[in-house]
């Protein structure tokens, strides 16, 4: 099944080890989020799902600079450097096991919500009396 989205959790932001490996590399937190999410993006499209194998630290500083600064031989470099230093402190912290994301598949897991077929047909009901409810208006008579 190809799958066109991946989980991103709530309190990645404040992760510590994502703000670890800022203050490890000197990365701006920002820098350090970026290319998490571009490794999250890199192994959700991977066969198989997780899998980092092939995953080129000079196309991932291509998606944090201006084509201007693509052209720029010496910003570039230091782009690449940067982020193979996230990328090592990243497997340093236990983000990343070898060529794969820690705990994809617990966190990426393929199967299906076995509730959301019974929430939603609870909440088409919900939303079928609420339309069907009589509405009473009661109007002041004028005197």
């Amino acid at each position: 099944m190809a799958y066109e989205w991946f989980r991103f959790y709530h309190g990645t932001c404040s992760n510590p080890k994502i703000r670890l490996v800022a203050a490890m590399t000197g990365a701006k937190l920002t820098e350090v989020l970026m290319t998490w999410m571009c490794v999250l993006s890199y192994a959700s499209q991977a066969d198989p799902r997780g899998s980092l194998t092939g995953l080129n630290p000079r196309h991932v500083a291509v998606d944090f600079l201006f084509p201007e600064q693509l052209r720029d031989a010496v910003v570039f470099g230091a782009q690449v450097e940067r982020i193979t230093a996230i990328l090592q402190a990243m497997r340093d912290e236990g983000l990343i096991t070898g060529e794969t994301v820690t705990n994809w598949a617990k966190r990426q897991y393929e199967g299906a919500d076995e509730t959301a077929t019974e929430r939603k047909r609870n909440q088409r009901e919900r939303e079928r009396r609420a339309r069907s409810r009589p509405v009473t208006v009661t109007l002041p008579i004028a005197a």
